[in-house]
């Protein structure tokens, strides 16, 4: 992502979002025709971040590897801990505790480098966090999700394995791959792969939201104010967290972003893939609410970085 200046697709991406969900639950024959090729979009989101990356980019991980192992252990153990304690104490119906667990249990989104940046946090920081629990993905999501989800439902872990390594990690390899030996023409379009993967993230929702356009009603107050409550507190704990462990304020907001953000594409894939499209909805209504939740998260930051500069 080019932290430097967003365009108007990346400064409006929770409305973009809302009208793709929406479009697709009252005009669903408009989305419906790529229900078959949501794996292919989500291998080409990918592919797309690999190409913005250089080999720099992991130095700089090493470098700062004291505040990224931590968040990302945190994360991938702490979090879906969390959730699933919530659903279960909550009597949430097993086929959303199925949904939220396995999509709080993927990495995080790269539109939380987004709404990193509106808050003025430290951007490239949670790039490399989201790209490196992406590489890693394959060798603990899969485990987390069986430890938690396979007294409920049956988890073939070896076909969770290939999805996310085939989804996610060849192809952001392969981008890197072609970023590092074609630079100089991959820069030319750098500037412009944030806005086409949000855009692509959007139609895939609105697809979503179009295949489940007649269980909506399904959707309570309960179940969405319960996801409000997760959302808030996930993106509370990375800040909480980091000032604890007395990092700076841009780096933990940073890490609020990284906690509380979740790949909604592989989300659904996956909960897709262990249980069928029917757990889906609730999977795209939680990560509408992280895109809405984190927008509002960015202003209160915002505020938070304005008095800090009122007061010296």
């Amino acid at each position: 992502m080019n932290i430097m200046k967003m365009n108007l697709i990346e400064k409006n991406i929770v409305s973009i979002f809302l009208i793709f969900s929406i479009a697709g639950i009252f005009i669903p024959s408009s989305f419906l025709w790529g229900k078959n090729f949501t794996h292919l979009m989500l291998s080409f989101l990918a592919f797309c971040v690999g190409l913005t990356l250089k080999p720099k980019n992991f130095s700089n991980v090493w470098r700062s590897k004291k505040i990224i192992m931590p968040i990302l252990t945190f994360k991938y153990t702490i979090i879906p801990i969390i959730t699933f304690v919530v659903c279960t104490a909550s009597n949430l119906p097993d086929i959303f505790t199925i949904g939220l667990v396995t999509l709080t249990c993927c990495p995080a989104a790269n539109t939380g480098n987004i709404l990193c940046y509106l808050s003025k946090g430290n951007t490239a920081m949670i790039i490399m966090t989201t790209i490196i629990g992406a590489l890693i993905s394959p060798f603990i999501t899969p485990y987390i999700i069986f430890v938690l989800l396979n007294k409920i439902v049956h988890i073939d872990i070896k076909q969770v394995i290939s999805l996310i390594f085939m989804a996610i990690t060849l192809p952001m390899l392969a981008g890197i791959l072609i970023s590092h030996q074609c630079y100089k023409h991959i820069s030319k379009i750098q500037p412009c792969i944030p806005s086409l993967g949000i855009l692509t993230v959007a139609f895939i929702i609105g697809t979503v939201s179009a295949q489940n356009s007649s269980k909506i009603n399904h959707i309570s107050i309960e179940f969405l104010i319960l996801c409000t409550f997760l959302i808030t507190i996930f993106l509370s704990l990375g800040y909480l967290l980091s000032r604890f462990i007395k990092y700076d304020v841009e780096n933990s907001i940073a890490m609020s972003y990284e906690m509380g953000t979740f790949d909604g594409v592989l989300g659904i894939l996956l909960t897709k893939q262990i249980v069928g499209n029917e757990a889906t909805l609730s999977v795209v209504a939680f990560a509408i609410l992280n895109i809405i939740i984190g927008s509002i998260a960015s202003k209160l930051y915002l505020l938070k970085q304005k008095r800090k500069l009122a007061h010296g």
